[in-house]
């Protein structure tokens, strides 16, 4: 017996597998980048219960804002119509 698969979601998949490795290799990259040694040399300590760090934004974080920023453009593109019939 022969299962047909709609390519639509053949390519959800492979998309999704493929962000999902890449993702996974962009933190391990952004984790060797500024490692943990380094966060310690830079953070202040608050009152010995917060830390705050600071460092250069990783491949991941980079990685997280082109998505974000490639979603909300295909959401205005694919919804602007709604926008425009309330008046926005």
């Amino acid at each position: 017996m022969i299962t047909q698969v709609d390519p639509y979601w053949t390519y959800i998949t492979v998309f999704l597998i493929t962000s999902l490795g890449v993702i996974t290799y962009l933190m391990v990259k952004s984790a060797k980048q500024f490692p943990p040694e380094k966060v310690e040399e830079t953070a202040h300590e608050f009152a010995g219960v917060i830390k705050d760090a600071h460092g250069p934004i990783t491949y991941f974080l980079w990685a997280t804002y082109v998505g974000l920023i490639v979603w909300a453009i295909a959401y205005l593109i694919q919804h602007g119509h709604e926008f425009l019939e309330l008046g926005y």
